[in-house]
């Protein structure tokens, strides 16, 4: 169905906005006019925002201020780019090339489920998800989406 990311992105800040203002994380959010609707199952890319914003927000939990998360959100010709940016500690070295593999985590409680779940979410709705470091620190995770409504997984 029609979903507008700017909306299911206002509505994952608004879930969170405890946690975020429990940290004292600025949230910086950036959504670009020309980004319209994607076809999708809003829940599920709703659960992968939480679930990104989340990682950023527990990366930062034990970082001196300022802690801050940008949330990007742009148009090409035939896909629309989210990007979820910190200032935490970075990607961990001994995890890059296993990130997105199930039971792999880097929380001590952890289960090594949601980056997993997030990228099999993403590329049913026929795009990507790629983690790279954030200059001059922290973590970037990039989803690539179809903008077009010809997404016959869905």
């Amino acid at each position: 169905t029609p979903v507008s990311l700017a909306a299911c992105l206002d509505e994952v800040l608004a879930l969170l906005h405890p946690e975020i203002a429990r940290l004292h994380v600025a949230v910086e959010r950036d959504v670009a006019p020309n980004v319209t609707e994607i076809s999708g199952d809003r829940t599920q890319l709703q659960q992968v925002l939480v679930n990104l914003i989340t990682n950023a927000l527990e990366s930062l939990a034990t970082r001196p201020h300022p802690r801050t998360i940008r949330i990007a959100v742009a148009a090409a010709a035939d896909s629309v780019e989210i990007r979820v940016r910190d200032n935490g500690p970075g990607l961990p070295q001994d995890l890059r090339e296993r990130l997105f593999q199930s039971f792999v985590t880097t929380k001590p409680g952890g289960m090594g489920m949601g980056l997993s779940i997030c990228r099999t979410i993403v590329e049913a709705h026929g795009g990507s998800l790629s983690a790279h470091d954030a200059e001059p620190q922290g973590a970037e995770f990039r989803i690539t989406l179809p903008r077009g409504g010809d997404n016959d997984e869905q």
